[in-house]
């Protein structure tokens, strides 16, 4: 990678509010030191093969996966996570959201607003369908935040390994107290 692994220092040191709604080119170059030749092969790859100018500098290892969410975040005035606190996430709202499709799609409900609006990480902040179906879902508006896919897809693979966890706990809980009535039902019985 080439000026790709400038610090949070060098972020923070820009003026971030002037990146909004720019080209995500423009915003790499700004804040990762990608180059203008860089941009340029990436445009003419764009040209002959098509997709989104971030994922070609991505495929070319340009940039990392990380650098493309943030500047996406910032382009768009999003909030970004660098690591996502699954503990956080009620279980209720992961049962909503089958673990496939939150797979399939790289997104991840995180909870509610103070609005009320749910709170959706996601790496394709432009994925209408997937916005679309998740409202229809779960009959609320969302607040995207914008993350990594490899953060997405760890984070999800902890999350709903730990709700599975604690259903397994309550299901053997719940047996072990049918299991001990039974016991005494059975034993008055015999007496």
């Amino acid at each position: 990678m080439s000026g790709t692994d400038q610090s949070s220092e060098n972020i923070k040191s820009v003026d971030l509010k002037r990146l909004w709604g720019k080209p995500i080119g423009e915003i790499l170059c700004t804040m990762f030191g990608v180059t203008a030749k860089q941009i340029e092969q990436a445009l003419s790859t764009q040209e002959d093969k098509g997709g989104r100018i971030g994922e070609v500098l991505l495929a070319a290892k340009q940039i990392s996966s990380t650098q493309l969410a943030e500047a996406i975040a910032i382009q768009m005035d999003l909030p970004f996570l660098a690591s996502i606190n699954v503990e956080e996430i009620p279980d209720e709202l992961l049962n909503q959201v089958p673990i496939g499709f939150a797979k399939q799609n790289r997104i991840l409900p995180l909870g509610f607003s103070s609005t009320g609006n749910l709170r959706l990480v996601c790496f394709d902040a432009l994925d209408m369908a997937t916005q679309d179906e998740l409202r229809l879902l779960l009959g609320r508006e969302i607040d995207l935040e914008i993350a990594a896919p490899e953060v997405i897809t760890a984070a999800i693979n902890r999350a709903y390994d730990r709700a599975i966890r604690r259903a397994e706990s309550a299901v053997a809980e719940l047996e072990e107290v049918e299991s001990t009535d039974l016991r005494g039902d059975l034993e008055e019985e015999i007496v």
